[in-house]
């Protein structure tokens, strides 16, 4: 191998290495943004009115989730 060559190889193996050291602190910062919650008990204490209108206004086990046996045939003949 020319030493060229295994220069080049260092040079990438450098570049992967310091750009998935950054984009992983990049994407940690992006999603402590959008998720600053450090807990579980926390984030449902901030969300206790969003989560008590989805259970209420019965959008989280509706109709659409019913299915009848008509609908499955085709599923249960395969």
């Amino acid at each position: 191998m020319l030493k060229s060559e295994a220069n080049y190889i260092r040079l990438c193996r450098m570049c992967i290495d310091v750009g998935i050291g950054l984009l992983r602190d990049v994407l940690q910062q992006y999603i402590d943004s959008l998720y600053p919650y450090t807990t579980l008990k926390e984030f449902l204490r901030a969300n206790k009115k969003k989560m008590i209108g989805f259970a209420s206004a019965d959008k989280v086990i509706g109709t659409r989730y019913v299915c009848s046996l008509k609908s499955m045939t085709h599923i249960l003949l395969m």
